[in-house]
């Protein structure tokens, strides 16, 4: 497994509304989230109560809710995760500015695989 790490002009933000923590980001490739893609823009990930992530495009033509859990990030930087199988980006998580993440388990399989972090700018 090897990690990439993309640049982005990008903000992280976290809000007290409703426990709702967020990160928002300009994701520079398409991406799959549960089967459906997303193309390449500006998105905002939010954690819902009970481990719940909404996934949705500034725009709000994209959107999906997907459960998650409690990420061992070993990173301080806000960052969205994605796995890369086969030529294609699967959303697998996010990480805070505190250093906080949360992990979208993506199908196992035995395909060769690799974690490719998109970093955002404070």
């Amino acid at each position: 497994m090897v990690l990439l790490i993309a640049l982005l002009v990008a903000g992280a933000a976290t809000t007290a509304r409703a426990q709702e923590r967020r990160v928002t980001g300009d994701v520079p490739f398409d991406f799959i989230v549960q089967g459906m893609l997303f193309p390449a823009g500006d998105y905002v990930i939010a954690e819902r109560p009970e481990g719940i992530l909404s996934i949705a495009s500034e725009d709000g033509r994209y959107f999906a809710f997907v459960l998650s859990t409690a990420s061992d990030a070993k990173t301080l930087r806000p960052e969205l995760v994605f796995d890369r199988i086969e030529g294609r980006y699967y959303f697998a998580g996010f990480v805070l500015p505190d250093g906080t993440g949360r992990e979208v388990p993506v199908v196992p399989t035995s395909i060769e695989r690799e974690r490719v972090a998109v970093v955002l700018n404070q």
